[in-house]
């Protein structure tokens, strides 16, 4: 557990990330000043923060100072600066900075205490970059990485070196982003080649249906943090036919695609259930949205077409689109009003032949076949008067006689 002002190690650790890794690195300087430590820790009352510096030149009795540090160091690394420069620190007028201080302009903040360079203490340290503005150099984020006790100030790096570091540092990082972007599109390059494999008609697709298919619809793409390449394949494939795609839902989004489930979703649906419940709409969104499955997609691009989203296809939906499915779907998921041929029809009537083989001759509200039988004749014979009215044995109950 972490306990507020305490640095016991038994209680809590701070672990940072190396992020220096590439910056300035094994540059010696020297302590200039000191900052006291505040609080209750082991720093307290005793100089913890360093002001440190290089020589301007090497001709140069002068140093300029580059910045501030404060980790790096142990705490007996600390007692051993502490100790060897005990007895050195000298104060001045406010404001006034000594003789051998270069660049005094350049210090935001005086210290509270100063020291010799020829009495002070030698410090390796790494930084990730040094600013040049103006004349006014700084170190961005230095960080101790060794104690120098055998090196004296006259040994410390100069600012001309320093700069030379940073200029071969900048050519050495350029050269990675590069080789980094090569070796990039070389993954990139394989991943395409495997994702071909698996499915050979992904690319044909993708080309083929390149177009307006989802023109002016906003998708909101959700899944788990394995399945990014099909995330990444779903995206471009929106964006092929007219699509806008966002990582987030907001007011303009139309359509969530669920490319694989994922934690994400589970608790937007938890809270748009609890918002529903309490409010009993969907303020903050579009009445009817919905969270489709990826299946929908697939069948648009293979289709070439934009289709209706059907039921099986909804994995969530809010009050308004459900209420809106009802009026245009029935609960197999056949569209109410789209016309039909007579071999579709024969296909729903063998399926209610294979209902009915599990349902008892009436039911809890008591209908009775025999009047359903006669509604369906009387609508067949609507539909298709070449029909010609025939009992079809398909319609007769199994277990009437």
């Amino acid at each position: 557990p972490y306990v507020l002002g305490s640095r016991e190690i038994t209680i809590s650790v701070k672990l940072k990330p190396d992020f220096l890794e590439g910056g300035l690195s094994s540059i010696d300087v020297v302590i200039l000043g000191c900052e006291y430590g505040s609080g209750r820790g082991k720093r307290s009352g005793r100089p913890s923060h360093f002001l440190i510096g290089l020589k301007e030149n090497d001709n140069s009795p002068l140093f300029l100072p580059v910045g501030r540090v404060g980790t790096g160091y142990s705490v007996e690394e600390l007692r051993t600066i502490q100790g060897r420069t005990e007895k050195s620190w000298f104060t001045l007028d406010k404001g006034s900075v000594p003789h051998f201080v270069s660049g005094s302009g350049q210090l935001k903040k005086i210290p509270e205490c100063w020291i010799h360079p020829h009495d002070s203490v030698v410090l390796t340290v790494r930084a990730y970059d040094i600013q040049e503005t103006a004349g006014i150099f700084t170190f961005r984020f230095p960080r101790v990485t060794r104690l120098c006790l055998e090196k004296h100030a006259a040994e410390v790096s100069t600012v001309p070196q320093v700069l030379e570091l940073k200029k071969q540092g900048i050519e050495s990082r350029v050269k990675q982003h590069y080789d980094a972007v090569e070796l990039g599109k070389r993954k990139d390059s394989r991943r395409s080649q495997r994702l071909g494999q698996r499915n050979p008609n992904a690319k044909r697709i993708c080309e083929k249906n390149s177009g307006s298919i989802f023109e002016r619809l906003h998708f909101a793409l959700y899944a788990r943090l394995s399945d990014q390449d099909e995330l990444e394949r779903a995206k471009q494939d929106i964006l092929a036919n007219g699509g806008i795609v966002s990582l987030t839902v907001g007011s303009e989004t139309d359509v969530i695609i669920e490319v694989s489930p994922c934690r994400a979703l589970t608790r937007l649906t938890r809270e748009w259930n609890r918002i529903e419940a309490e409010k009993g709409e969907m303020s903050t969104f579009k009445a009817t949205l919905a969270i489709v499955r990826v299946a929908w997609l697939s069948e648009c691009l293979e289709r070439n077409t934009l289709l209706p989203i059907r039921p099986h296809h909804v994995m969530w939906a809010s009050v308004g689109r459900r209420d809106e499915m009802r009026e245009t779907w029935d609960s197999f998921g056949d569209d109410w009003v789209t016309p039909i041929c007579r071999a579709d029809l024969q296909v729903l009537l063998d399926r209610v032949r294979e209902m009915r083989k599990t349902v008892q001759p009436r039911d809890r509200v008591g209908w009775n076949s025999s009047l359903l039988d006669h509604e369906l004749r009387q609508m067949l014979q609507s539909r298709f008067p070449s029909w010609g009215g025939q009992r079809n044995p398909s319609l007769e109950h199994p277990h009437s006689d």
